[in-house]
């Protein structure tokens, strides 16, 4: 089974097992090269795959298959080159969460703000101004 890029979707329906099987050893290269932009550690490497993969899998290929659902200008690769760019940052927000200060730290004054940054966070005194002078 030959497939080329407009009739994926249609496979999918029809054999989403072998389907998802060619779709992997077609664009394999691809998700390690878009993953390996963002990770150099192996293991790292080979968890956002796995994590990846789930997210392309889940709900009967619906993630794959939305390509075909409106016209774009840009080809199926950049399409699945995004989406794999967005499952990196998912896992990393999953494993790492996002750096940002609670509610109830900057509603506090200035002198405690400071404080928790220079003893609870380990923070130097020039790092805590710049995180104010942000905000």
């Amino acid at each position: 089974m030959s497939l080329s890029n407009n009739n994926w979707s249609h496979y999918f329906k029809e054999n989403p097992e072998t389907t998802w099987f060619k779709f992997l050893d077609s664009y394999n290269k691809l998700i390690m090269s878009v993953i390996s932009k963002y990770v150099n550690d192996y293991d790292e490497k080979m968890e956002i795959y796995a994590f990846t993969l789930q997210h392309l899998n889940k709900d009967q290929y619906k993630n794959l298959t939305g390509f075909y659902n409106k016209t774009r200008n840009y080809p199926f690769e950049t399409w699945i080159a995004v989406l794999i760019r967005n499952c990196c940052m998912d896992w990393f927000r999953q494993e790492k969460g996002r750096k940002r200060l609670l509610k109830c730290i900057k509603d506090l004054p200035e002198i405690q703000i400071i404080f928790r940054h220079r003893v609870e966070i380990f923070c130097f005194l020039k790092v805590s101004f710049r995180i104010l002078n942000r905000n």
